[in-house]
């Protein structure tokens, strides 16, 4: 799931793996692994590519807990 919310956040703000992967200074592959959930990014990753979004950690939290709750959990 946190795969799909990174890439949802990475929707709206409308940028690229490749841009969102330049920005965060990890590779346009790393971004996609994450995105696919085939790769778990550590805090320090994470924080660099919400960084890179322009999304704080509280608008994250808000939008994996929607995530979640529309997915049943």
């Amino acid at each position: 799931m946190l795969g799909r919310v990174l890439r949802d956040l990475r929707e709206r703000v409308g940028i690229t793996q490749e841009k969102l992967g330049f920005a965060a200074k990890i590779a346009k592959n790393y971004v996609s692994d994450v995105e696919g959930a085939r790769r778990n990014p550590t805090v320090r990753v994470l924080t660099q590519m919400l960084d890179a979004l322009g999304v704080t950690w509280a608008e994250f939290g808000s939008a994996y807990d929607t995530a979640r709750k529309a997915k049943g959990h």
